[in-house]
């Protein structure tokens, strides 16, 4: 191949969002600056984030299995040697599931050993200039409704209602995420469904984003955009919400909760998260753990 083109084949990445935007982009988009030439296949509406290195087509797997990060049951052997056939064996394919994740561990952000250049590269995100000067005051809610993937860590919608009938006279307030895997909060403008383009542009100008782990939490990181999330894994979470997951060191309320995965999980109250809110915008503020207040 040294007088053709090398060519690089990133996917199919049919994961987790949250995964896909800090372990696998990140590393595409690192590995692309080894080739002449980048495809990165993903799910369709996920484009923006591999445009600046890559030409993105869409693949959307059949309807079976789960889109975790764990079993990647969405998609087979069988399905990835389809794709392969159709885009010919000339390019260098570089794979999400199983053996480029495996051994890694469940949370990085460092060097990865990846065999397309025999030697280790970290992840490249691109640098985030939050704007200082916000006209309005936006406070986003993601409120996570899954069904399939730790129901437990879904918020109770009361607890948002009251939430929002505290903010909505000092702020503007958005609910966002898939309609599918997420709530509409009474009082709330619904940005669910919305592009990610206009998602990523809406977190530039507000004060927070308000919710439990998922990726359009994580998204609010990789846009610097300040977090409060809460969680009973809390240990965990905070070396990824604070560090691992934080390229742009965006500023942190991480709200210590009990619970057990996959069996119960308590949530702290509208009122604490109403305090969190005022905290995070204090002046000098980055980052801090708190106890749950129920």
């Amino acid at each position: 191949m040294s007088n053709q083109e090398r060519k690089l084949i990133c996917g199919p990445y049919v994961g987790e969002f949250g995964w896909e935007l800090f372990f696998w982009s990140g590393y595409c988009r690192a590995l692309s600056r080894h080739f002449d030439q980048t495809i990165v296949i993903t799910r369709p509406g996920r484009n923006m984030l591999y445009e600046d290195f890559a030409n993105v087509e869409n693949y959307s797997p059949p309807p079976h299995g789960v889109a975790d990060c764990e079993n990647n049951s969405a998609f087979t052997d069988e399905e990835f040697k389809i794709l392969v056939e159709k885009y010919g064996t000339d390019a260098s394919w570089f794979r999400p599931f199983p053996q480029d994740r495996g051994p890694f561990g469940v949370h990085w952000a460092q060097p990865v050993w990846v065999q397309q250049v025999n030697g280790f590269l970290s992840p490249e995100y691109i640098s985030r200039d939050r704007k200082n000067d916000l006209k309005e005051k936006i406070i986003i809610i993601h409120a996570r409704n899954r069904a399939d993937v730790r129901p437990v860590d879904n918020p109770p919608i009361e607890m948002l209602n009251a939430l929002v009938q505290v903010l909505k006279s000092k702020y503007r307030v958005v609910t966002i995420g898939q309609r599918g895997n997420s709530m509409w909060v009474e009082g709330t403008e619904d940005w669910r469904n919305q592009s990610l383009s206009a998602i990523t542009a809406l977190m530039d100008q507000a004060v927070c984003v308000v919710g439990t782990t998922s990726g359009p939490m994580h998204l609010a990181s990789l846009m610097g955009c300040p977090v409060i999330t809460w969680q009973w894994d809390y240990e965990k979470m905070w070396y990824r919400f604070s560090s691992a997951w934080n390229p742009h060191d965006s500023n942190l309320i991480l709200i210590k909760t009990k619970g057990e995965r996959d069996l119960y999980h308590n949530h702290p109250s509208h009122l604490q998260l109403t305090w969190a809110i005022e905290k995070i915008q204090e002046d000098g503020f980055n980052k801090m753990q708190v106890e749950s207040d129920t």
